[in-house]
């Protein structure tokens, strides 16, 4: 904060050089405590340092102070540490991380107190921390982004019979079960999203409601940041600012599902503040790209943070000692996310690798730390995720066809490396079982063809052999009757032949025979 406010007063030189002892320092203990840390050589200047203007946005500049620790190189012991991949390299999710030997040092030192009653110091610190960073008024801390988003959208939707509008994708669409409509009274109005995570602002304005009675009323529109179902999607800054202004204009509130908001920051360039600047309300993570274990921030004005609070203690949320959960957050602030972006890096290498490996289609683009990764037909993908069980790889079926990868700060360039060659090994087994099954079938299927088809010649043998003989019994009876009576050669001759020809087309053997 001392080196923001340096900057900000226009000591930046003196400042430069202070905030870089800071920084290395902090680099170094860093190093010395978490892996994925100790293995980057990471030496580009932090996304938010290109955006941010200490003179025109003091809350950019207090952000770019936090941010800045960790973007220099590690450490020597760092650089010439070998990093080995994790025991078990879980792409299930970036929620699955455990807390750092950091974090739990923050945790088990953190001052606390009775958050009901507004005295808990680590909480309160957290949340005006949130809230500058994101440049809002105020914030609040709640126990998972599902609330985030219930609570946020049920302030903004508090009139029963309120509607919202979301993507038909959307996480708040599909996967919180409804709880909007449940507990908050509030009707959903989906939107086909885009491929690229976006919606048509010309369908989303035509479906907030007039005013008529048969109607509920339009109250926020919901849009969410990066997009899961979309594949990490990035959504642009530029149809975010136009879904502010379209907000405005109808006279209603946008709210950010920002469960990887910090992804998409980092993926972007920009301070997370910049991301979210159209928005009314977000609901922050803080236990998916920043690896805290538990929690999000609800962010917005402070009315209505006020409001928030109070429908957080209806659903539960308010908890006592929280200082020992938001300690582990304000660490993640320090530690991980000068890295986040290197989850990016590691995902765009490990799509690379995917898509060399035949029966194998990565979803592109790949923006963030979320990866499809499609099947042909051929492969069952039950087996392949039991398969790279046994190389210790742990992924989800997405679809019948797919699977998802998501990278986090556990996955570093040893894990990278251990997935792919795992994936190959079990794609090629799995594919070469399947096609020993397929030849196995296809050489039973064309042996019983074969067997069939001699069957049918042998029959066909049989009554030929059959016509043959009757016609020979036909001739010597032709031949028997030459010898009779002249007097009887006439007529019989006439019936002979009569009957000859009534036999050849009966038979249909044809030709040759007269």
């Amino acid at each position: 904060a001392a080196a923001a406010a340096a900057v900000g007063s226009g000591a930046g030189a003196r400042a430069a050089g202070a905030v870089g002892s800071i920084i290395q320092g902090a680099v170094e203990l860093s190093a010395a405590t978490h892996p994925v840390v100790s293995a980057s050589t990471n030496t580009q200047p932090h996304a938010h340092a290109r955006d941010a203007d200490p003179a025109a946005d003091p809350v950019g500049a207090s952000a770019l102070a936090l941010s800045l620790v960790g973007t220099g190189p590690a450490s020597a012991a760092g650089r010439h540490r070998r990093p080995k991949e994790p025991a078990i390299i879980d792409l299930r999710s970036d929620t699955v991380t455990k807390p750092t030997e950091a974090m739990r040092r923050a945790m088990a030192e953190a001052a606390v107190g009775d958050d009901v009653f507004g005295d808990d110091p680590t909480v309160k610190q957290l949340e005006l921390e949130m809230a500058a960073i994101f440049g809002k008024e105020a914030s609040v801390f709640v126990p998972s982004g599902t609330m985030g988003n219930l609570v946020a959208v049920g302030v903004h939707c508090e009139v029963r019979g309120s509607e919202f509008i979301c993507g038909n994708l959307s996480h708040v669409h599909i996967y919180e079960q409804g709880g909007l409509a449940t507990l908050m009274g509030a009707h959903p109005r989906a939107i086909a999203n885009k491929n690229d995570g976006t919606m048509d602002l010309d369908e989303v304005r035509g479906a907030v409601r007039v005013d008529d009675q048969h109607f509920p009323t339009t109250r926020v529109l919901c849009i969410e940041q990066t997009h899961n179902k979309c594949g990490g999607r990035v959504l642009p800054l530029e149809y975010v600012d136009k879904c502010g202004e379209f907000a405005r204009e109808v006279g209603i509130k946008l709210h950010i599902d920002g469960a990887r908001i910090w992804n998409a920051a980092a993926a972007l360039g920009v301070s997370p503040g910049r991301c979210v600047a159209a928005a009314d309300s977000v609901s922050v993570c803080l236990s998916k790209g920043l690896g805290a274990p538990v929690g999000s921030v609800i962010v917005g004005t402070h009315e209505f943070i006020a409001k928030c609070r109070r429908l957080r203690k209806a659903c539960g949320g308010t908890m006592r000692q929280a200082g020992v959960l938001a300690a582990a957050a304000l660490m993640a602030m320090k530690e991980i996310h000068p890295v986040l972006h290197l989850d990016h890096v590691r995902m765009n290498e490990l799509a690379a690798g995917v898509g060399k490996i035949r029966g194998l289609k990565v979803q592109r683009p790949v923006q963030s730390n979320i990866c499809f990764v499609h099947f042909v037909k051929e492969i069952p993908v039950a087996d392949v995720v039991a398969g790279l069980r046994t190389y210790n790889v742990v992924v989800i079926p997405w679809t019948p066809t797919s699977i998802r990868l998501v990278t986090h700060h556990e996955i570093n360039q040893a894990a990278v490396a251990a997935i792919l060659r795992a994936l190959t090994l079990v794609v090629t087994s799995v594919h070469r079982v399947d096609k020993e099954v397929e030849e196995d079938t296809e050489e039973k299927e064309d042996k019983g063809k074969a067997l069939a088809v001699a069957e049918t010649a042998e029959a066909e043998t049989a009554e030929t052999e059959t016509a043959k003989a009757e016609m020979g019994t036909e001739a010597e009876m032709e031949l028997e009757a030459e010898v009779e009576p002249v007097a009887d050669v006439e007529g019989d001759v006439e019936d002979a032949e009569v009957e000859v020809e009534v036999d050849v087309q009966v038979e249909g053997e044809g030709e040759g025979i007269e």
